[in-house]
C-alpha cells in the first residue's frame, strides 16, 4: 500500500469516528436580557401589587405562584 491510501483510510476512520462526538462538544452561549417597549409598559404602569390572601399569592384576584406557600412579609389583602 501505498502512504496516500493509508492516510486517506486512516482520515476516514478519524471522521466517522469523530463525526457522532460532535453534537456534545459544549457550545458558549450569551443571553442579554431586554425590556422591551411592550413590557416596560405592563411593569411600570401595573395598578394590581402582589398581595396574598392566607399563604396563597394573589395578583388581581388571581392566584399565582403555582401553589407555592407564600410568605408572612407579603402584605395581606384586607
Amino acid at each position: 500500500m501505498n502512504n496516500n491510501w493509508i492516510r486517506l483510510v486512516l482520515t476516514v476512520v478519524v471522521a466517522n469516528v469523530a463525526s457522532p462526538l460532535l453534537p456534545m462538544l459544549p457550545i458558549p452561549v450569551t443571553a442579554r436580557y431586554s425590556l422591551d417597549d411592550r413590557t416596560k409598559d405592563v411593569a411600570l404602569h401595573d395598578p394590581c401589587t402582589l398581595e396574598r390572601v392566607a399563604r396563597q399569592y394573589v395578583r388581581c384576584d388571581n392566584l399565582t405562584g403555582a401553589g407555592v406557600p407564600a410568605p408572612l412579609w407579603v402584605s395581606e389583602r384586607p
